[in-house]
């Protein structure tokens, strides 16, 4: 597994480096003179690594590690195979986000080259593009060449998750005593009830706890139950879970009060949802709650340390709850299967939302991707057909009316345009049929020939 730079030690070596390159550097005495007569010595120190510059530096890295995360959910560890991927970007584009000019956004880009911080550019494309690398001994506190570490950088364990999200969790329990059976009711921040149970589907010892593919016996809730649906709202990143207003002010105009309050809503929305559309018939303990909950917060949401904006936090969120939904289809799908337990039991890493476990929701991310690619394919296909009838309907007069008013040359190009946007492949695609649409003979139209053939 990929082990991510902890924002605030790469943040603190970082801190380290300037200070370190600014003692370095050589003092300057002068003397002064006033009109009256009167001198002053002054001692002037230069420095190497202005406070913009370091202050850059600080942004720089947080933007880095975010697009490392990015792509991890996009590739897979996979992505990080050749070492960590570059950020793509320009003058431009870090001039917006560092809120300075163009020209001076370069100057601190070369000035933090200098330093050390940004390890090499490399230079993409015709359009000034160029791909940024960040120095691993300030990202990951090892030189370049050396092994990467096997675990995670910061790691917490779960009695050190931040203080509000598992402690202030109103969860209240209920007994409710039907027949001879006792069973106990989770209620949990005004979601909703979950009541039904799952008595003695859990196998004591086994060994495939974990294994999203072993057959175990159905769920069956008890008599007399009832499950209370539950809503969440997609793309509100749970902050109605947190009783936090829904405004949205610039950053860091948040207390930590209220962030850690919009964490819960995170965290507390997506189990939720999790128990409508996976664990729709079980019920859990208050101890059971916990452990799941501490388990989602380390391997879904890495304890909240990414360094992610809210809008960041609020896709990211609306991802986790399409991952859910295609974990819930697949179960529909193969009604001998069930997910396992939500926390590890009886082998560690063995839970569901475990980071560790390979074919549990981790697995859900490769889903998500191929559905979007499999989306994309399919829309460029059908870009793709849509242009070569419109150019065959151009030859005959009944393309639609702004494209007939090109000629057939200016419509090829107008449409060549729009496929080379959809890469190489399409555009040779295009290319080859749009010659076959040119070179058709032509068709008389209002002429139909039957041939009868005797029987």
């Amino acid at each position: 597994m990929y082990a991510f730079p902890d924002p605030q030690a790469a943040r603190s070596r970082w801190k380290t480096l300037a200070d370190q390159l600014n003692e370095q550097q050589p003092t300057e005495e002068i003397i002064q003179t006033f009109k009256d007569g009167r001198t002053r010595k002054r001692v002037l120190h230069s420095k190497q690594v202005s406070t913009s510059v370091r202050k850059t530096g600080r942004d720089l890295i947080s933007l880095y590690i975010g697009h490392l995360h990015q792509t991890h959910r996009k590739l897979g560890d996979k992505g990080f195979e050749g070492g960590e991927p570059g950020f793509l970007t320009n003058r431009v584009e870090l001039a917006n986000l560092w809120g300075c000019s163009e020209r001076t956004a370069y100057t601190h880009l070369v000035k933090l080259q200098e330093a050390g911080l940004v390890s090499k550019r490399k230079f993409r494309g015709t359009r000034a593009d160029f791909e940024v690398y960040l120095s691993t001994e300030i990202l990951f506190g090892r030189k370049d060449g050396e092994s990467r570490v096997k675990k995670p950088v910061f790691q917490m364990p779960a009695s050190s998750l931040p203080t509000l999200i598992l402690q202030n969790l109103p969860l209240n329990n209920a007994s409710i005593n039907q027949g001879n059976n006792k069973t106990e009711t989770i209620k949990g921040c005004g979601f909703g009830d979950n009541t039904a149970t799952n008595q003695g589907n859990t196998q004591q010892g086994n060994k495939n706890q974990g294994n999203t593919e072993r057959q175990q016996p159905p769920l069956k809730a008890e008599t007399g139950t009832q499950y209370q649906g539950v809503t969440v709202t997609m793309g509100a990143g749970g902050a109605a879970a947190g009783s936090v207003d829904n405004s949205r002010p610039a950053k860091g105009q948040r207390t930590p009060a209220q962030r850690q309050a919009i964490f819960e809503g995170y965290l507390t929305s997506f189990w939720v949802y999790a128990k409508q559309l996976l664990y729709s018939g079980r019920s859990f303990t208050k101890i059971e709650e916990n452990q799941a909950l501490q388990e989602i917060a380390q391997g879904v949401y890495r304890n909240f340390k990414v360094d992610f904006t809210e809008k960041e936090w609020d896709e990211y969120q609306t991802e986790l709850f399409k991952r859910l939904e295609l974990a819930a289809g697949y179960y529909q799908r193969h009604a001998d299967r069930y997910p396992p337990d939500p926390y590890s039991k009886f082998k560690p890493g063995s839970g569901y939302f475990c980071q560790e476990n390979q074919r549990g929701f981790r697995n859900t991310d490769n889903w998500l991707a191929a559905n979007r690619t499999a989306y994309r394919t399919a829309y460029v296909t059908q870009r793709l057909s849509l242009a070569i009838r419109h150019l065959q309907q151009h030859l005959h007069g009944r393309a639609p009316k702004r494209l007939q008013a090109k000629t057939y040359l200016e419509a090829f190009r107008y449409l060549e345009e729009q496929m080379k946007r959809y890469g190489q492949n399409i555009h040779e695609k295009f290319l080859t049929a749009a010659s076959a649409v040119s070179q058709a003979p032509a068709k008389t139209e209002g002429f139909t020939k039957r041939i009868q053939t005797k029987k």
